[in-house]
């Protein structure tokens, strides 16, 4: 029924409808004449009922209609804003709410804005949108809160805050917010994570870094940048084993599959290839071009291009076209390419020598508390098979007393790798697993920056140090072997594609980047391939010591280029297992050997003898220092060298 007409049957009997407009024409006097005829309540009764239809069509057309949306699981209620005319998209106040957590905008519950400059604004809602694939609520032209889903099958939220419309730069915003069914938000300590937990369900909130909880305000405090802010909503039933550090990591970055990995690291092992053997080397002069100097002989390209030459099948080709180098180069040869060109008695005596000066340096920095002494490679694996064992507990003492003020990216890839060769060498972990892995949640997470095609590690707003990175990235590609932690891997991953992209055409990377948004490109220095190439590869014919401390003691290790893939002591035998494509020649080197009777290798006993050098194969064994020097070239892939007791 039209809202301005009363029914007959509800009016005064006495009153007929035609009397009541009447009312509206009469004069003063002819109403005042009426008074006088009809009583009072004859009068206030039809004023009464005309006011009420007033009313209802106020409300019809100039009162605040209400809110009621669904968008996924998202629950949208509220109303417009009264007296707006044909406006009805004038929000009055706005409940965005899902799982017990809501989002209330009203006059007294605003958006709080801080501008650059440092003047603030309360923004009440003024707009709202709901279109097929997210919703929009409008601050005035200051700010726009769009909700929407990250795939049509998960609960994970994308929440943005897009101020590139406002008419001043936006600093910070303040979020009101309210939890209802128990619900707690928690702020995680090393992350900008808030952890929502009830009864019956868990979820995290990820949002940019310096955003604060504020739960004695029921506030979101969130820093902004040009474009706004960015936060991401994930229930745990997505993310059930990662935590509120997995939530963040997929809420800021997409993990970098591993088939792509694994190319960058094809490719940049094809660019350092080709310049270890063509572009950048000499042949009549045995030295290589260097981007950060003049040309030289570098003893870890030669032994990189030897290693790698291997893993390609070239390494004759490539051994016959380096005949002259250890000639024109021998006064500088050292104890690393031994396994390749010998001269081992002269190069065993100067690293025994070197050994000991290197080792009394360490314990002279572990005893000052020196943090940097972490940073020499495979510090503890160095210290157990060449010092006094009673230095590796000195070690892990000095670690485990570390204060947060020792901490540094940089310093906790040191403590990872302490960790990762103690777990080699059999030693005691578990105190070391758990302060690794804090290490990585206090001091590792929170300097994680991303802007959306790269990830580092910083400590420093101005430089990202890209060695720094690796380290930190092979730890946690490496760590993800000893943890439940699958966070481990894929932020290892990311950092290790974000490092490897950085490098040029023959495989150089820079040392630093710019870390300011302004700026890019490299900031100094360069790292060499052939300086990472054996942190960067499993490296299985590059040099390298090999302990067997597990099998025979402390003490006991081996230089190599060949896989020592087994120990074992028998009855009265020690047996070794060496792995190295069949009909090469390799030497050996290894320490810490008791006197034995005899030696078998290639399957039969070999006799010893002091010129084995010249030989295809043979031994020699210095018992003074218990060194056994070995030559040998393998039969088979697999070869075992027998000493019996």
């Amino acid at each position: 029924m039209p809202a301005a007409v009363l029914p007959a049957a509800i009016m005064p009997a006495a009153i007929k409808p035609a009397e009541i407009m009447l009312l509206f024409y009469m004069p003063v006097d002819r109403i005042r004449h009426m008074e006088s005829r009809l009583p009072k309540k004859f009068i206030l009764i039809p004023v009464i009922y005309v006011g009420i239809i007033i009313l209802f069509l106020f409300l019809q057309f100039w009162g605040g209609k209400k809110i009621s949306e669904r968008f996924g699981i998202i629950q949208i209620s509220g109303s417009y804003m009264a007296g707006n005319g044909n406006r009805r998209d004038k929000v009055g106040s706005l409940d965005v709410s899902w799982d017990d957590f809501h989002l209330i905008f009203n006059h007294t519950s605003t958006l709080d804005i801080e501008f650059s400059d440092g003047s603030r604004k309360t923004v009440p809602p003024s707009t709202f949108s709901l279109m097929p694939e997210s919703m929009e609520i409008a601050f005035a032209n200051f700010a726009v809160l769009r909700l929407s889903y990250a795939d049509s099958t998960s609960r994970i939220i994308d929440i943005s805050f897009d101020t590139s419309a406002s008419p001043l730069p936006v600093k910070q915003i303040s979020v009101p917010y309210l939890g209802t069914g128990g619900l707690n938000p928690v702020s995680e300590t090393s992350l900008p994570v808030v952890t929502l937990k009830n009864a019956d369900m868990t979820a995290y909130i990820s949002m940019p870094r310096g955003s604060v909880l504020a739960p004695e305000r029921q506030r979101l405090v969130i820093p902004a940048d040009d474009k706004g802010a960015s936060l991401r909503y994930t229930a745990a039933e997505d993310n059930t084993a990662g935590g509120p550090a997995l939530s963040w990591f997929l809420s800021k970055m997409k993990p970098v599959p591993e088939e792509e990995i694994q190319a960058q690291i094809g490719a940049f092992l094809d660019a350092a290839y080709e310049g270890w053997k063509n572009s950048r080397y000499s042949v009549q002069e045995g030295i290589w071009k260097m981007k950060n100097g003049p040309a030289a002989f570098s003893e870890a390209a030669l032994s990189a291009l030897l290693a790698e030459s291997q893993e390609r099948n070239q390494y004759d080709e490539i051994f016959n076209r380096l005949w002259a180098v250890p000639n024109l180069n021998r006064q500088t040869l050292t104890f690393q390419t031994t396994p390749y060109f010998g001269n081992l008695f002269a190069l065993a005596d100067i690293q025994q020598q070197e050994d000991a000066v290197l080792i009394n340096e360490f314990t002279d920095r572990i005893r000052a508390r020196d943090v940097s002494v972490l940073a020499y490679p495979h510090l503890l694996k160095v210290i157990a098979d060449r010092g006094p064992f009673g230095l590796t507990q000195d070690l892990f003492s000095f670690i485990l007393s570390m204060q947060a003020q020792d901490f540094t990216p940089a310093v906790i890839a040191g403590i990872g790798t302490v960790y990762l060769d103690a777990v080699e060498l059999g030693l005691d972990t578990e105190d070391l697993y758990t302060f690794v892995v804090k290490g990585i949640e206090d001091f590792i997470y929170p300097f994680v920056g991303s802007d959306g095609r790269s990830v580092f590690i910083s400590d420093d707003t101005k430089s990202v140090d890209l060695f720094t990175n690796l380290e930190i990235a092979l730890l946690l590609r490496n760590l993800d072997k000893h943890s439940d932690k699958p966070l481990f891997s894929l932020l290892g991953g990311n950092i290790l594609s974000s490092v490897l992209k950085t490098g040029d055409a023959l495989g150089y990377i820079p040392e630093s980047i710019s870390g300011q948004k302004d700026k890019s490109g490299e900031t100094g220095t360069y790292m060499a391939p052939e300086d990472i190439y054996s942190i960067l590869t499993e490296g299985r014919y590059y040099p390298r010591e090999t302990s067997l401390i597990k099998s025979f003691g402390p003490g006991t290790w081996a230089w190599s280029a060949a896989e020592i893939s087994a120990s074992r002591i028998g009855e009265s035998t020690l047996t070794l297992e060496i792995t190295y494509p069949p009909g090469r020649i390799h030497n050996l080197i290894i320490q810490g050997i008791k006197p034995f009777q005899n030696l078998s290798m290639l399957g039969q006993p070999w006799r010893e003898d002091r010129y084995f050098q010249d030989y295809a194969s043979g031994w020699f064994y210095r018992e003074d220092t218990r060194t056994l020097f070995i030559k040998l070239r393998n039969k088979t892939e697999k070869e075992e060298i027998v000493l019996s007791y």
